[in-house]
């Protein structure tokens, strides 16, 4: 029984419960941690509700969530909404200054979390009331289904992106919208017979259209961690947990499909989606190769806006070779084309993407519409059609397909991650010894988009791999720049303006020297694994000189270049070196002294061949 219109005016906490009483045997949620049915979940969601409504009532609040493990997460969320809160996804991975810059956005009372969410917050000042979600699971606390009353015009979540002020933006969803949403995937037949990924980079799960589409459709999720578990085993993970639905960022896709080395097709995987970043002919082609019988599907969305539009490709359906369009209308959303004044382009052309729906209108934290539907009021008539201006650049095609011609303002998509330049620039102008910066995207293949940072310093030998330390301590990873180049002056318009299009290419720019890792004598590999895998970095990160106690993720390296430099080492030295290493200890001799433990365990000796 899959959500329908009339649906929409409930909770998402009913909408839930009526699967649960469905399929309350069936698996629900399935992690390397924990296997929870249906109604194992309902049961620790209602703990988590009942304990929420015991210590704080059911007026709307935000609970922020730092939580990693998935099946901890889906069920905190689900109990928060359950008590008639909203809850706030926060990355316990993310740097101990961005938790404690959302925890003072949000000022919650309290806070949930699991283990890896304690940790994190210990390493922040915030003196605010914590429940610990293995606690609750583990516990005996009433499984009744509360009571709370919830209006549909209620806050459901907060979803924090990147913001173009220079700090995070809280982007806010009611029930009604996110049910919505969940209903304009009905043509993906996700329903009780299927088991659909829930794939992510480090364990945490700040997705909201994944997991609801399964779990309010009766479908069971399969969650994998790309940090912990890499992705050589992935493909057989998938046969394994025998999935009918990929789901992920095409980013993730590509390093599953490198990783590939001529297995055998999967038959079983009937559908493939895409969404969140921009789609290439080259990932449905790839995709049909590992997965022949499934249908290749892509979708527009955004944090504000849910789907937009939905391109199918059936297993017999010829692969667009060139322009890819973003696919044709959902029910319930138009899509306009707006020139530079606002108006409607009549007779085709390209101009500014326009989502137009009563279904769609977002909010963000701390303004006064978020004020308002904190309390429980609708902002606006829920029935009038709002018009959302996405700041993103397209044309309707002759086929009334939408094609996307990316962004207008200065918002990139990195590995999935929304990204404002004008963040990462004003975390980097906040910095000891930067006078001025500018980050520009570079993109080294059409698939792979990276940052390049522009830094004039007021030192006179600045520290790049300070800078990158410094930044690091407040930036998430996909944020940080791939490349930092020391410029004396950035390049100006006629009217003063910095001019991106003037910047040089990375390599080719006038740089000031920074210090070179590995120029101290201590800093030279000492070993044959210590020497190879610096040859693997000075590949990956394109860089002659490296030491052996220089922090992979501060000499330019982020989360997809971890996934190809483990893989190569795995190959090299023929150990099964797990991804999670070069996250918790990111340096050469960390990596070393793991692969002489790994081949010692083996009984392979320690004279190793090279390539």
């Amino acid at each position: 029984m899959s959500i329908q219109l009339e649906d929409i005016n409930d909770p998402i906490s009913r909408a839930f419960e009526r699967q649960a009483d469905l399929h309350a045997a069936r698996p629900a949620i399935h992690t390397s941690e924990h296997s929870l049915t249906y109604g194992q979940l309902e049961a620790f969601a209602n703990r988590v509700a009942n304990e929420l409504l015991a210590r704080r009532g059911d007026s709307p609040e935000p609970v922020p969530l730092v939580v990693a493990e998935p099946a901890l997460m889906l069920g905190a969320a689900l109990g928060v909404l359950k008590a008639g809160k909203f809850y706030v996804p926060v990355n316990p991975h993310f740097p101990a200054a961005r938790v404690q810059l959302l925890m003072e956005d949000v000022n919650p009372a309290l806070v949930m979390c699991d283990g890896s969410g304690r940790a994190a917050l210990e390493a922040t000042p915030h003196g605010r009331e914590v429940a610990q979600l293995e606690d609750i699971l583990a516990g005996r606390g009433a499984e009744d289904r509360p009571g709370a009353p919830i209006e549909p015009e209620r806050f459901a979540y907060i979803l924090y992106t990147s913001g173009s002020t220079g700090r995070p933006k809280g982007v806010a969803q009611t029930h009604r919208n996110v049910l919505h949403n969940i209903f304009r995937h009905n043509a993906l037949g996700v329903g009780p017979d299927d088991t659909v990924t829930l794939l992510s980079a480090d364990g945490f799960i700040g997705a909201v259209s994944n997991p609801y589409m399964a779990l309010l459709n009766g479908a069971s999720l399969a969650a994998y961690s790309f940090r912990h578990d890499g992705v050589d085993g992935a493909l057989d993970w998938l046969n394994a947990r025998r999935v009918t639905v990929y789901y992920s960022f095409p980013s993730f896709f590509r390093q599953v499909a490198a990783a590939a080395t001529q297995p055998p097709p999967n038959q079983s995987m009937r559908l493939v989606y895409f969404g969140g970043e921009q789609v290439f002919p080259s990932d449905l082609a790839a995709a049909r190769s590992l997965f022949p019988a499934a249908t290749v599907s892509v979708g527009l969305n955004s944090t504000e806006t849910g789907l937009t539009r939905l391109l199918m490709l059936a297993p017999e359906d010829a692969i667009p070779q060139n322009v890819l369009p973003v696919g044709g209308p959902v029910e319930g959303v138009e899509v306009k084309i707006l020139d530079e004044a606002g108006r409607e382009l009549e007779g085709g052309g390209a101009g500014e993407i326009a989502v137009v729906s009563p279904y769609i209108y977002p909010r963000y934290w701390r303004d006064g519409a978020a004020a308002a539907a904190a309390n429980g009021d609708a902002a606006a008539d829920p029935d009038e059609p709002h018009v959302f201006r996405t700041g993103d650049r397209g044309y309707i095609d002759d086929r009334g397909g939408l094609v996307h011609l990316g962004r207008l303002d200065s918002m990139v998509k990195v590995r999935g991650y929304r990204v404002e330049l004008s963040e990462v620039e004003s975390a980097l102008n906040a910095l000891p010894g930067v006078k001025e910066a500018a980050v520009v995207p570079h993109a080294s293949t059409p698939e792979e988009v990276e940052l390049v940072a522009y830094v004039v310093s007021s030192e006179p030998n600045p520290d790049g791999r300070g800078v990158r330390r410094r930044l690091a301590e407040v930036l998430p990873e996909p944020m940080l720049p791939s490349s930092l180049v020391f410029v004396g002056s950035l390049p100006r318009t006629s009217n003063g303006k910095v001019d991106r299009r003037a910047l040089p290419a990375p390599g080719a720019a006038p740089e000031t020297p920074a210090p070179s890792p590995g120029d101290a004598p201590e800093g030279q590999p000492l070993n044959p694994f210590e020497e190879g895998v610096a040859r693997i970095w000075g590949r990956a990160l394109s860089a002659d000189k490296i030491g052996v106690s220089d922090n992979f993720f501060q000499v330019g390296g982020h989360s997809v270049m971890a996934v190809r430099v483990v893989t190569a080492i795995r190959k090299e030295f023929n150990v099964p070196l797990p991804l999670q290493v070069i996250f918790k200890t990111p340096t050469i001799k960390a990596l070393a002294e793991e692969i002489a433990r790994l081949r010692a365990e083996k009984g392979q000796p320690e004279e190793v061949g090279t390539k």
